[in-house]
């Protein structure tokens, strides 16, 4: 058994994940209050975080669309660059889009 730093709760090991930096192997918060930090933290900053994923599509380098498309980079085109470039951008909107669709807005 273990105390939860954040919620101050008594639970199994189990609930607690692996942490091999500390002395019992444990982290100190337990899943619950990880997941539900995360998910208030997402909710709180889905601006940055979408502003993130935006910059991340547009700086993919050419060796790692190359390594996506499982083809040389000698034959890679910036017209291969640009449409895996809009796939991904088209995939992250179309997540938004479920993500708005289930709150109901």
């Amino acid at each position: 058994m273990k105390r939860c730093s954040t919620c101050g709760e008594e639970k199994s090991t189990d609930s607690f994940t692996n942490n091999r930096s500390r002395e019992d192997g444990k982290a100190t918060q337990c899943k619950s209050c990880v997941k539900k930090y995360r998910r208030e933290y997402r909710l709180k900053n889905e601006e940055k975080l979408d502003l993130k994923s935006k910059e991340y599509v547009k700086a993919l380098e050419p060796w790692y669309i190359a390594q996506v498309l499982r083809m040389p980079l000698s034959q890679l085109t910036p017209e291969l660059i640009e449409l895996k470039r809009a796939q991904l951008e088209m995939t992250r909107l179309t997540k938004q889009l479920k993500k708005e669709i289930q709150n109901g807005n």
